[in-house]
Formats: C-alpha cells, structure tokens, sequence
C-alpha cells in the first residue's frame, strides 16, 4: 500500500513437528481423513477427470479414494504390448480396479513406438535429461479420451518413506563412529566401494541424499567440459547447502524426506509430469502434495513410516482397507521404457550421431565423449550419463542453434 516490497517465504516444509506420542492407529485416521479431502479437492471440475493408475500402493489408492467420494474419474494405465519382454502392472491394476469397480482404461505400448516419439519427447524435457519418461506417453493416451484434469499418486513414496533408501537410514547412523574409516575408504581402487564408503561418510543425512542422487562425479565433469568447473567445487555440497540450509530434522528419515520434497519432487517430478500433461493440455493434479497433508505427515514420527524396515508400512496398511490383499502382495514393477537396449541396437545410430556432434559444439572434450561412449558399449558406464550427453545435443539443437519449438 506505501509502495514498500518485501520478499519472503510464506510456507516451508514442517520439519520437527513430529508428535511422538501419536499411536498408529492415529495416524492411520490423519493420512485417511486428509488424503480425502486432498482428493476431493481436486475431483472438483467441470471437464472430465481422470486418474494415472499404476498398479503401485499411491496412485490405486488415490483411485479407490476418488470412486469412494463420487467423482466420476475414469482410471488409466499403460502397459506393454503382447510378445514384449518388458513387464508392466497392468495385471494388478486390473485387480485392483475391478476391486474399486471404477472404469478402467489401458493402452499398451509398443515400445518400438516411442522410438518415433524421441524427438517429441525431447522437445517435452526442454533440458538435457538422463532417461526418458512415459509421462509423454500416458499424457497423450489420456488426453485422446477427452480428459482434461489427470490426478496422480506422486508424493506417497517421498511422505511415506517409500525409496530403498530408507531402509539404509539405520545403517547410515550407526556408522558415526566410523566415518572416517568410511573416508578412508573411499581412496581405494573399486569403484563401487568408494560409492558406499562416500555414501557412510557423509556427515549429515541431507548430503547423503544430495549423493545418491548425483549423476556425475566432479572429476567426470571436468573431463568432460573444456574448460574445468574449478578446484575445490563440491556439488553434493552445494546441492545440501542449496536446499537444506540448516533445517533442524527430528530424525534422517525425515530429512530424507525434507530433501525428496525440497529437490526431487521440486525439480524432477512436478516438473516433468507437469511438462508433459501441459504439452497434451491437460492439468495434473497431486493430492499427496496438499500442502495440509504434507503438514499432516510431518507430525506422524518417522518409526510408523519405517515400521519393521517396511517401506511405506502407514500407507499400506491404510491401503487394505480399499484394496485387494492380492494387489498389495504383487511386487512392484513399475514402468520404464528398455532405454540401455535401444541405445545399443534401435538407437545406436541416433547415439551415436548426437555424440559426434556434440563433441563439434566447442564445449565438450571429443576425446572424453569417445572414451565414455566407449566404456558404456563395454559395461563400465552408466546408459544414463551417455544419454545424458545425447540430450544435451538434442536440447542444444531444438532450443539453442535452430529452435523449433515456436514453429
């Protein structure tokens, strides 16, 4: 009103805002009676709504909690298609809708198919990115059916404790005495055990998360660039520092957590379904990120996350109350697309054409890019970091040298 500007945060994450005294059975009505209203918020429309189903714990029970209340979303699911050697979940989301009794609509997926979506696809990322996504995909199939709003389990593993890594929060901690020897060990020659001795000696549970998630050591990178990034930089440093900046977390679990929400959920996973959900005009929808169920699941201590070493342990046993115990004893498959396969057979060519021009931009070491590409046909390098490189040319080329995107 006088013409005064102030910039600040207005929400955060609750970190230490766990209720200790909370019982299980608590909890169990506190996730319940506030995912309901996170969904029935967002069933609220007037175009057809539908629900990305898996035949994973999160987006099933977003389903039966929708079909509960009413709303008359449609459930999908791709899968592949017959005589493929890939695996999906199409089995149990079946169960599991027919269970529900909510209507249920698969497309399966050659994946030879999205090999002619590459490009497409690319143009969906608008940044070099490391593997490719189905959200393209499912987008497209869903928006072919009239679907406007699409509602999505995204947030249940990074709430709940869902990652693998979770599980390694104990082992993580009860090696404090040692995290020096875990330093020590991180001069010697196998590779693999510099990784977990890098992993037990990081001093805090927000920079052990921003190292699982780093792609690219400092020494790859400056390699790789021609010109080197600078002596002393740290990016699992800076990424903790970035993100973490000293938030006080009642325990590792839920800084795990925090990290999830603050990094992988903010810069990974909102951003790519939104980018592809938008790409085919559809507006994707996250209950589990309710900002009141966020706070919700931050005051419920993190041993009923981690019950027993079992991952997501609240959710799943809120998640027998709607669905089938068959559906909830099936393992877990996901949905991924045989990327590491196409580069070395469908896709070599493509691989192998980017890589080239990649290394005539001026940026990049040739050489280096030769002697990865090398290592990766012989198994000692990661797929994702050479797709990584084959995306950056791709991204240079469609944003940078020529854009196409305004055509």
């Amino acid at each position: 009103k006088q013409g005064a500007v102030e910039v600040k945060r207005y929400w955060n994450i609750p970190v230490g805002t766990q209720d200790r005294t909370m019982t299980e059975g608590d909890a169990l009505e506190l996730i319940e009676a506030e995912l309901r209203q996170a969904v029935i918020l967002r069933t609220h429309a007037d175009v057809p709504v539908g629900v990305f189903m898996s035949g994973g714990i999160d987006s099933t029970l977003i389903s039966a909690l929708a079909f509960d209340q009413g709303a008359s979303a449609e459930a999908y699911t791709l899968g592949f298609s017959k005589g493929s050697c890939i695996e999906d979940e199409v089995e149990e989301a079946s169960v599991i809708a027919r269970h529900i009794g909510i209507k249920h609509n698969v497309r399966s997926v050659d994946p030879r198919e999205y090999l002619q979506e590459i490009e497409s696809s690319s143009l969906g990322y608008e940044e070099p990115f490391y593997s490719v996504s189905p959200n393209y995909i499912v987008s497209k199939f869903v928006a072919g059916k009239g679907v406007k709003v699409a509602l999505n389990g995204l947030g249940g593993d990074e709430l709940f404790a869902g990652y693998d890594y979770y599980k390694w929060c104990k082992v993580w901690e009860g090696m404090k005495s040692f995290r020096g020897l875990a330093r020590f060990g991180q001069l010697m020659p196998s590779s693999r055990l510099k990784r977990v001795c890098g992993y037990l000696g990081c001093d805090s549970a927000t920079s052990l998360h921003s190292l699982l998630f780093l792609k690219m050591p400092v020494d790859d990178l400056n390699s790789l660039f021609n010109q080197r990034i600078g002596v002393g930089f740290d990016p699992v440093e800076c990424v903790s520092e970035l993100y973490a900046q000293q938030v006080p977390c009642s325990s590792a679990v839920e800084a795990l957590s925090y990290m999830d929400l603050r990094n992988y959920v903010g810069n990974h996973h909102v951003e790519r379904t939104d980018q592809f959900t938008m790409m085919n005009s559809i507006e994707g929808r996250f209950p589990f990120l309710d900002h009141n169920m966020i706070e919700a699941a931050y005051t419920i201590p993190a041993h009923l996350k981690l019950k027993n070493n079992e991952r997501k342990y609240l959710l799943r046993k809120l998640s027998r109350k709607f669905l089938p115990e068959q559906a909830l004893e099936m393992p877990k498959k996901g949905f991924s697309f045989p990327l590491n396969s196409w580069m070395k057979k469908e896709l070599a060519e493509y691989v192998r054409d980017n890589l080239q021009e990649l290394g005539q931009m001026g940026v990049f070491d040739p050489s280096t890019i030769e002697r990865w590409y090398s290592e990766y046909r012989q198994g000692r390098r990661p797929y994702t970091q050479i797709w990584q490189l084959v995306s950056t040319n791709v991204w240079f080329k469609n944003f940078v040298s020529s854009p196409s995107f305004g055509d």
